[in-house]
């Protein structure tokens, strides 16, 4: 007698409860056949979680511990079922089989799975193994009542015209046309002597093939539906691209019969790109779809017309087919369902169908079930009939290549995976959508898809990837404006920006996705980088770790060493760093660099010193707005992996890593390169006074190096302070030759920026030009609105604006003298020590740091603001080619004595000493 749990039923199956009906009779005339139990199975419930799971070697193991207990009972029978089909989906046959005798002797087990299901599984696995013996006996067992799949079993154990026979005899029980063959039966030969009618009132009936490289399969697909006894068609064959002979195939079916019509699409997009673009010409008051490498019944298309014709309040008809490889061995990849079932792809509807709900969706898979229920949410759930159910009006071809068969793609991705998700997302539209209109070709998308599926255009896709971010919660529209300042004062919407401009700039969507840093390590474009990331968040999540191209060495001492800054082109800040690196690594540390952007170059620079690079997103101090916990959270990842560490950050600019290394009680030294005092600009992106910054840095734990007296001496009062100005490499010390030429030319090295004194610079390159034409100025940096501007005013005949400098020693080195009229005060002057150690005199305000690399040995200064002194200057030096000379070799001594980086490493030495 059937165990049944009543409480047990009705506690887990609340709708049954809800509706006060009583239990046993509803599993005994609903439940079972929907798959429910009649009580509590802890191998049901294992075999559930197995397949949706991402556990899956968890639950394995469970089930086969009991699967090994006998004692178990049912649970043991169960747990053999569960893994039979398991392994029998992936096609592992010989692990299949181990478990078949477990289950297949265990009647009880026939009272909570369908007898069908057990019989056809154990077929397979038997065929499958070639253990033929069992698989006769399977197929005579008095268990396994009669059923089309039966037959189809039963033919795969004859051969010739004895397994053509047994098929026949399934479509005979149903009235239907037998197959005949003049060869052994295989699915390019079969055939089946049909009489063809045309009735009257007949609707034309448009079949639209999508078609890719289906050279060996085509002819079989178009012969079967020419071969119809319903003759009032048209074919078209929307042939994607294909790069075989598909196209003269098809070709020539259309020379011999003009109802097959090739449609040639320029552009590879996928099937069901192919099918809407028929969809466009089809001119039937039917439509339908058919596979390149489908076969179909010639009463398959009558039948599902007659459906349609006789009962006006259906608006679709399909039909079932069942799987076979060319040689006529059935499958599926979950057999113990049944071979046979719902043939989506042979969807057949009415005009008012593709009026009402437009065009398949853009993807790779599923779209065909996507319709089908698009349909019925629009007409009601009766609104599509399934002709013949439960027989095979069309064989559909098993090819383990195809995209049903694909790992990634593969139909048991519906209980986990992209079949599922898309699936999930579909339906969530359907049930909540005003409107079920797709477009042919849509901008938008109605609702996400998973990455690997999506075939739509550029703007589709970066739709899509809104989408997703937003149902992943993965973008944090606060977080995006506080790291943008820019983006704030333009007040726009975060997650519109982002996907419309942001994305290709490379902004980041969160704290804890680094776009550029993925980007680089998986070697894609920022898009691909972030779709990755949405779809694998708790994989991707975090700092990207980078190698550097230095080995780790374990006795060695580790500096984590942050940079505030990335940029295309470098400026002072990020080549100072770059010299930093050098000499901390020339000392012997283990250098590991945490960036918050991945620029491919810069990166190769940096990884030149660093065992590892490190990229996550973060910003710099704000005033207004609190720090990010999740940057700080981010940072104790990173210093957590690396013990007894010191943390060196590039600039005063930045706040997370601060906290981190505090709470961490890490050592960590600031190192100063900004004169805040006098940098209005800065302090208005800081939203701060140079005062609230001195305060917040003398509030740290942290100790200081500055890159100048004049920067150390606006630091907050510390003891730990030392000052270690900017070095130029011995290598590169190079006293050169001054240039043989009639002008006198002048350099500037600048970001073109009004604060770097250009319009002083165009002021002295006037009142040059007015005495002495020789005296020409480049100016190189980046062009920029500034520059456009001036150009716009008009620049003086004798002044040029080069663009940026790559190789800013190049440029030095073609110079007769370099200029700085800097207004707001340099914390040191990079381009002015490179001037020196090229053998160029720098002419300068008296200004900022300047005074303590220039003197009168090496260079000249003049009081701020003082045009006409520049002016005079620099043409006292056009004339005077010995003081030229004298201050360029001047300039190159001093450069040689006190800044290479042997003369600064010492310092460097003694501030990073770590104890042992």
């Amino acid at each position: 007698m059937l165990k049944f749990d009543k409480d047990w039923y009705l506690s887990t199956n609340p709708d049954v409860q809800r509706n006060n009906i009583n239990a046993f009779h509803h599993y005994m005339r609903f439940g079972r056949a929907e798959g429910r139990l009649p009580f509590a199975l802890d191998s049901f419930d294992l075999e559930q979680k197995l397949w949706a799971s991402d556990f899956q070697k968890t639950y394995l193991s469970k089930l086969t511990y009991n699967a090994s207990n006998s004692e178990l009972g049912i649970e043991c029978s169960y747990s053999n079922w569960a893994l039979c089909r398991w392994y029998a989906s992936f096609g592992q046959w010989s692990y299949a089989y181990n478990f078949l005798k477990g289950f297949f002797y265990d009647y009880e087990l026939y009272s909570l799975v369908n007898v069908n299901s057990i019989h056809l599984l154990a077929f397979s696995c038997c065929f499958n193994v070639a253990d033929y013996e069992f698989a006769r006996k399977i197929i005579y067992s008095p268990c396994w009542i009669n059923s089309s799949e039966r037959l189809l079993a039963e033919s795969m154990l004859l051969n010739g015209n004895k397994k053509l026979e047994c098929i026949n005899r399934l479509f005979e029980i149903y009235d239907l046309s037998p197959l005949c063959s003049d060869k052994a039966p295989f699915l390019e030969s079969i055939s089946s002597l049909v009489v063809t009618e045309n009735r009257l009132l007949d609707p034309l009936v448009t079949i639209i093939i999508p078609c890719y490289n289906a050279e060996k399969t085509i002819a079989t697909a178009l012969r079967s539906l020419l071969n119809q006894s319903y003759q009032r068609i048209e074919i078209i064959v929307s042939d994607d691209c294909s790069t075989d002979n598909s196209k003269e195939i098809i070709s020539e079916f259309s020379r011999k019969d003009s109802r097959v019509k090739l449609l040639s699409l320029p552009k590879n997009r996928g099937a069901y790109a192919a099918r809407n673009k028929a969809l466009n010409i089809a001119k039937g008051s039917l439509i339908m779809t058919h596979d390149a490498d489908d076969w179909s019944h010639p009463q398959k298309i009558r039948l599902q017309v007659d459906a349609l014709k006789w009962n006006p309040k259906l608006v679709a008809s399909v039909s079932h087919w069942v799987r076979t490889t060319p040689d006529m061995t059935f499958q599926r990849w979950r057999m113990e369902e049944g071979w046979i079932y719902r043939n989506v792809s042979s969807l057949m509807f009415r005009r008012k169908v593709f009026k009402k709900l437009g065009y398949w969706d853009l993807v790779s898979v599923n779209a065909d079930t996507e319709y089908y229920h698009r349909i019925r949410k629009v007409f009601g759930d009766k609104s599509i009939v399934e002709v013949k159910p439960g027989v095979p009006l069309s064989f559909g071809r098993a090819d383990d290549a195809s995209l049903s068969q694909t790992k990634a793609t593969h139909l048991r991705t519906q209980f986990r995976g992209v079949r599922k998700d898309y699936h999930d997302a579909a339906i969530n539209w359907h049930a909540t959508a005003k409107k079920l209109y797709m477009e042919e070709d849509p901008d938008k998308r109605p609702f996400p898809v998973p990455i690997l599926i999506f075939r739509g255009s550029p703007s589709a896709r970066k739709s899509n990837l809104m989408l997703k971010l937003q149902a992943a919660s993965a973008f944090d529209c606060d977080w995006y404006l506080k790291r943008y300042q820019d983006l704030r004062v333009a007040k726009v919407d975060p997650i519109k920006h982002f996907i419309q401009f942001g994305l290709d700039e490379g902004r980041d969507p969160s704290p804890h996705c680094s776009i550029s840093g993925l980007a680089l390590l998986e070697r894609s474009d920022y898009i691909t980088a972030v779709e990755n990331y949405v779809e694998n968040i708790k994989d991707k999540s975090g700092p990207v770790f980078l190698p550097g191209n230095n080995k780790w060495y374990e006795d060695k001492n580790t500096i984590i060493a942050i940079g505030h800054q990335v940029t295309n082109e470098l400026f002072g800040a990020e080549r100072s760093f770059l010299d930093s690196l050098e000499i901390l690594h020339k000392l012997g540390f283990n250098l590991v660099v945490v960036l918050p952007f991945a620029n491919e170059e810069y990166i190769k620079a940096v990884s030149s010193w660093a065992c590892s690079v490190v990229v996550t997103p973060y910003g710099w101090w704000d005033k207004t707005t609190e720090p990010v916990e999740e940057t700080i959270t981010a940072f104790k990842s990173i210093f957590a992996r690396y013990h007894d560490a010191q943390v060196y950050i590039n600039t005063l600019v930045l706040c997370e890593p601060v906290i981190a290394a505090a709470q961490m009680e890490l050592p960590t030294t600031i190192h100063v390169r900004e004169l805040l005092e006098y940098d209005s600009d800065l302090c208005n992106i800081l939203n701060a006074s140079h005062e609230d910054l001195r305060t917040w840095l003398g509030n740290t734990t942290c100790s200081f190096l500055a890159n100048s007296q004049i920067v150390a001496s606006w630091l907050p009062y510390k003891q730990d302070i030392s000052v270690i100005p900017n070095f130029v490499r011995s290598n590169t010390l190079a006293y050169k030759k001054l240039p043989e030429s009639n002008q006198f030319k002048v350099v500037v090295l600048s970001s073109n920026l009004p604060k770097k004194g250009i319009e002083d610079i165009i002021a002295v390159a006037r009142l040059c030009n007015e005495k002495d034409s020789r005296v020409v100025f480049e100016l190189h940096g980046p062009e920029n609105s500034f520059v456009q501007s001036w150009r716009k005013k008009g620049l003086p005949e004798n002044l040029n604006f080069c663009g940026y400098a790559e190789d800013a020693r190049q440029v030095i080195d073609g110079a007769h003298c370099v200029l700085n009229l800097s207004h707001f005060k340099e914390s040191f002057g990079r381009t002015v020590l490179e001037a020196m150690a090229s053998g160029r005199p720098v002419v300068a305000y008296r200004w900022g740091a300047l005074p303590e690399l220039i003197d009168d040995t090496c260079g000249i200064l003049e009081d701020f603001g003082d045009i006409q002194g520049v002016a005079d200057s620099l043409i006292n030096l056009a004339n005077n080619r010995e003081k030229l000379t004298s201050l360029g070799i001047g300039g190159f001594i001093k450069a040689k004595r006190n800044y290479t980086e042997d003369a600064v490493s010492k310092s460097y030495q003694a501030h990073f000493n770590f104890s042992d």
